[in-house]
């Protein structure tokens, strides 16, 4: 993947991808919707750029790459499906890492932590998200791609 692409990571939480992506020299912004996590994992330090807001209502034309780690599933199915709708005719890139059948509710006062998609399979990922294609499938845990 060229480092010349603009990479945006949503729901960065510890930053995780840009401790991995940064040392082989990418450049990567983050889109965080709790703000204290921005000051809690120091996202300040890790990312070129830190933004704070919502994935549904940002603007993502400017990136050619986005990261979704353990996001998707924070997100209503209808929701999710059109934003995976609407990366795709961009024609961005995206990677979508979800748990399968995961309940989850709000974490130490964030209500964004709460799992939205506590049905998720890798078979129903394919019906639900047809543009997504299986990247690496584990017994609890999946990496979709669309492209």
């Amino acid at each position: 993947i060229s480092k010349n692409l603009r990479i945006l990571d949503v729901g960065p939480g510890a930053g995780i991808y840009s401790d991995l992506l940064k040392e082989l020299g990418y450049k990567i912004d983050c889109l965080e919707i709790w703000e204290p996590y921005i000051h809690q994992f120091n996202l300040y330090e890790k990312y070129d750029k830190v933004i704070l807001g919502d994935i549904r209502e940002f603007d993502i034309s400017p990136y050619d790459y986005i990261i979704m780690g353990d996001v998707l599933e924070h997100i209503p199915l209808t929701e999710a499906q059109n934003l995976i709708n609407e990366i795709c005719q961009k024609q961005i890139k995206v990677i979508v890492a979800v748990p399968y059948q995961y309940e989850q509710g709000e974490w130490e006062g964030n209500i964004y932590e709460t799992h939205h998609q506590t049905d998720l399979t890798d078979d129903n990922m394919v019906e639900k998200y047809p543009n997504l294609k299986p990247l690496f499938i584990f017994p609890h845990y999946g990496y979709y791609i669309n492209f």
